[in-house]
């Protein structure tokens, strides 16, 4: 009997430190400049939004009859890779958005394709906000190397945005009070 009242009271304590780890937090908030960062992707009127919704980060779709065009803004992306396994991949190194990005272009083949609705696929993975680990990864799934080198031209044009006032993109703390230029 004499067990139980102990666990309460650890209960109770560690409730109330979390409790006040979240006052102080709230505390901070306000004082805190805040940063949007968001993008803008053209695609021409052949493509068909697609509704989805992302976990932590931003994603949309798009589906012309030969690709699908996708994309994920968010902290948790990571850059494109070759596999041993891979019939065909390479990376290479462009300049997009203003950023030095990183190009993979993959062709799969009938063993790769599991979960792969396309044979070709294009990966561009730009790094938004290095502080942040801010990452815009955008992708095409083709039915040709044609589509893709098409889709490739529309992420080639993408502009990123990022203002100082809330409301559009990630909102990201701590950041400085004058953003530089946004190039293009």
């Amino acid at each position: 009997m004499t067990v139980q009242p102990a666990r309460s009271i650890s209960a109770m304590a560690v409730l109330l430190a979390i409790t006040a780890c979240n006052k102080a937090e709230k505390r901070t908030m306000p004082s805190e400049v805040q940063i949007a960062y968001d993008y803008q992707l053209v695609l021409p009127d052949k493509f068909k939004r697609n509704w989805v919704q992302g976990i932590d980060s931003k994603v949309e779709e798009w589906q012309s009859s030969d690709t699908i065009v996708s994309t994920d803004f968010g902290q948790f992306s990571g850059p494109p890779t070759c596999h041993v396994a891979s019939t065909s991949c390479s990376l290479s190194k462009e300049m997009i958005g203003g950023r030095p990005s990183l190009v993979g272009r993959y062709r799969h083949g009938p063993q790769e394709r599991a979960h792969e609705p396309k044979p070709f696929r294009y990966f561009v993975h730009i790094p938004v906000s290095e502080r942040y680990g801010l990452k815009l990864n955008m992708f095409a799934r083709c039915d040709s190397e044609p589509a893709c080198d098409e889709a490739l031209t529309f992420f080639r044009r993408v502009r990123i945005l990022r203002t100082e006032r809330p409301g559009s993109g990630l909102i990201l703390p701590d950041s400085p009070s004058s953003p530089p230029p946004v190039p293009g």
